[in-house]
Order: C-alpha cells, then structure tokens, then sequence
C-alpha cells in the first residue's frame, strides 16, 4: 500500500512511514503533483475537504491528532500492518534502508552506539541518515503499542 500526504497531514506521514509504508508527502499545495501520484496507484490522502472532488480514490483524514489519524486508516485500509516492516524506510525521505556496512558506519555514529547496536545500523542510501534501536525507537514502538499497534519482537 503506497499513500501521498498532502502539506497537512506531515506528522502522519512520518508514523506511517515508521510502520513501513512508503508515504510520499507533498509540503506544498500542488494539487496537480498529488493527482500524478494518485495515478501511479498513491492513495491520497488529505485534511482538505476542497481536494476530495479533485483527486480520485483521496481518503479525507478527520481528525487533527496523529494517533486517531492512523486509528482511521488502521480500521479503513491497513488491516494488519506486518512487523517486519516497521522501521524500514527512512522518516525523512522515504528510501527503504540499508544494512550499513561496519567500516562506514564506524566513523559516522557515536563509538557507544556502534558497538552497542552493530548489527542493526541502518543506512539511507538517499539522505545518508543513520538508523539503530536506541531509545528514540523505543519510544516509538510504545506510542505505537498505546495506538493499538502491537510492537514486533525485537
């Protein structure tokens, strides 16, 4: 499932990329763009109730808090988000992540967390952000968990 968000809807962007969807997300009003992706199979979705005649399949958020925005979509079109999914696109652009080899990823993250985590750094081939089970991810998972998403075994 592949969604596009509009210039409203940037935080649920990020939790739905967090679960592993790939969620474009447009940070301007274009409405053309957000059509163009709608037609590659996106399903847009919007707060604007102006945009809902002018994109098909476009899925009107109701709400304004992030967690009742993904409770919507969880009852409408996620069904059953797979854990193995989560955390495997970067929050920022998008990409899927990589394994980040041990040598590269040495001198570009703090020596405590490299040795802490060095089997589950990942890399952004697009933004070069690094990624690890820290305490931010965890966080994460719990908000998640208290949103009805259930935290994978890790």
């Amino acid at each position: 499932m592949r969604f596009v968000a509009d210039v409203m809807l940037g935080r649920l962007a990020k939790w739905l990329r967090v679960l592993g969807y790939d969620t474009d997300y447009r940070t301007f009003g274009r409405v053309h763009l957000i059509d163009q992706m709608a037609k590659k199979g996106r399903i847009p979705l919007t707060r604007q109730r102006k945009l809902i005649p002018l994109l098909e399949g476009t899925v009107f958020i109701r709400d304004n808090h992030v967690g009742e925005q993904l409770a919507q979509l969880k009852n409408e079109y996620l069904s059953k988000p797979h854990h193995a999914g989560w955390f495997s696109r970067c929050l920022v652009c998008n990409v899927l992540l990589v394994d980040a080899p041990e040598d590269v990823a040495r001198d570009n993250i703090p020596e405590y967390v490299f040795y802490k985590n060095i089997n589950a750094i990942r890399f952004c081939p697009s933004c070069g952000r690094y990624f690890w089970p820290g305490s931010h991810r965890h966080r994460m998972e719990n908000q998640l968990n208290n949103w009805g998403f259930f935290q994978p075994f890790s």
